[in-house]
């Protein structure tokens, strides 16, 4: 049995997929203000230019999909409106915090797998006490939340 890889194990060891689709949910006219607090038509002109163009990135919703061991996490985020993926995927900017989360939701569904997988019904009349001893251990391992034995009643 293997234990659930860290945060920062899974940074070196998941995938990390960025998606991106047109934000239909939300209409970009009338979202943004100027700093006086009115409307701002520089930004809705400069996103239906850029629509126009095919430029993806203007308006949209993105998805950043981390995947591992057949398991995967999402974070979502939208109203999204960047000049391109490199002005997505900034260090400082929103990308690096969606992976984090996406990482955070993945080790979740991993833990979750390894609780199903270890919740077990022993059996005392057949299972050697040094083996449950070892079993108990390795949940303990896992996460401290991570599984749970049931006894017998």
């Amino acid at each position: 049995m293997k234990s659930v890889p860290t945060i920062e194990e899974l940074r070196d060891l998941a995938a990390i997929d960025l998606e991106i689709e047109y934000e239909d949910d939300l209409d970009y006219r009338g979202n943004f203000t100027n700093d006086n607090g009115k409307r701002d038509t520089k930004i809705e002109r400069w996103i239906t230019r850029e629509l126009i163009r095919g430029n993806e990135w203007a308006w949209c919703r993105v998805t950043v999909r981390a995947s591992y061991d057949g398991a995967h996490g999402y974070d979502h985020l939208g109203g999204c409106s960047y000049e391109s993926r490199a002005a997505f995927v900034v260090p400082d900017g929103y990308y690096p915090d969606m992976v984090t989360q996406a990482l955070t939701c993945l080790r979740a569904e991993l833990i979750e797998r390894a609780r199903q997988w270890v919740t077990v019904k022993v059996d005392a009349a057949r299972v050697a006490p040094a083996r449950i001893a070892a079993l108990i251990l390795h949940i303990q391992d896992l996460d401290s939340d991570a599984a749970r034995v049931e006894w017998p009643s």
